[in-house]
């Protein structure tokens, strides 16, 4: 695979043909990304960007700011929001109606994290054609802001989800709606084995898992589960690459949270607190920073 993108890559400045050497250094950064290899990659995202920007070229531009806010939502979450907006407005200069739906996404996704929840519900109400595996994972997201503002979801339930989708990403947001709908029902025990699977499933520590750890780490200690808790700490803990700076900042607000429920002495609990707190306001993730300052009053 690197020897045929270094190939076209060599092709495509030969032939100064800057759409192509745009679209392969997006594929580049890509499996660089997937790699471990983030700083490469996220170079070549950046570098297919800038081409974009500087010969109109919409859809490699949009396929790089996608991508590089997607990685942003678990780092940065105001450069996350916005890239999201750079990406749905180029997105809807291709016409493509798979940008555009991917585009929405992840900047609602985007604006979830950073608290702006006026502006996924603007997207939920919008005039959007989402994809059909983009409109599964919107129907989530409308619940996370539901449960965080204590309102009722904007989009109802029209019921189980039906999507033919495959293992991995869309694969995972399947199962946290099963799970959301076990919880509703009052069946914990299953909204728990079902957040766990969609944890272990997605296969990597980028993009979305942090969204589905999070969850499955909420169930697993409101059912007083320590088992799962070890298993799903272990997916973070023993991981061969350095987690995302998001899901550092809710791995860390576990700890404190666990710190509290096990009874450790407060200073100890209030120092992991604060180290919560620290890494979640260099993420940008307002929605979790009220609950670090309830709960860093609580400890005292």
């Amino acid at each position: 695979m690197v020897e045929v993108l270094d190939i076209r890559a060599r092709l495509a400045e030969k032939a100064g043909d800057v759409e192509a050497l745009a679209v392969t250094f997006s594929w580049m950064g890509m499996r660089h990304l997937f790699s471990g290899a983030t700083t490469l990659g996220l170079t070549l995202l950046h570098a297919t960007a800038e081409l974009g920007r500087e010969h109109q070229l919409p859809v490699p531009l949009t396929r790089a700011v996608v991508n590089l806010a997607a990685n942003a939502v678990t780092n940065d979450a105001e450069e996350a929001v916005q890239l999201g907006r750079e990406a749905r407005t180029v997105a809807q200069r291709t016409g493509v109606r798979r940008w555009v739906s991917v585009a929405a996404l992840n900047l609602a996704v985007a604006q979830f994290v950073r608290g702006e929840w006026d502006g996924v519900e603007q997207l939920l109400t919008s005039d959007v054609q989402w994809e059909p595996e983009d409109r599964l994972a919107m129907s989530i997201i409308d619940t996370f802001v539901a449960r965080a503002r204590g309102t009722q979801r904007l989009w109802g339930d029209d019921g189980p989800v039906d999507v033919e989708v495959p293992p991995g990403y869309d694969r995972g947001w399947l199962l946290v709606d099963a799970a959301f709908r076990a919880d509703l029902a009052g069946d914990r025990a299953e909204a728990l084995r079902l957040a766990v699977s969609a944890t272990t499933e997605y296969g990597d520590l980028f993009d979305d898992f942090l969204h589905m750890w999070d969850l499955a780490m909420e169930f697993a200690m409101a059912g007083g589960d320590r088992g799962a808790e070890g298993e799903l700490l272990a997916l973070v803990d023993e991981a061969p690459v350095v987690p995302p700076l998001g899901l550092r900042a809710h791995r860390a607000r576990y700890a404190a949270l666990i710190a509290l429920r096990d009874g450790a002495a407060l200073d100890e609990a209030e120092a992991l607190l604060r180290h919560s707190l620290d890494l979640s306001t260099q993420w940008g993730a307002r929605a979790w920073l009220d609950d670090l300052d309830h709960a860093l009053v609580g400890s005292r």
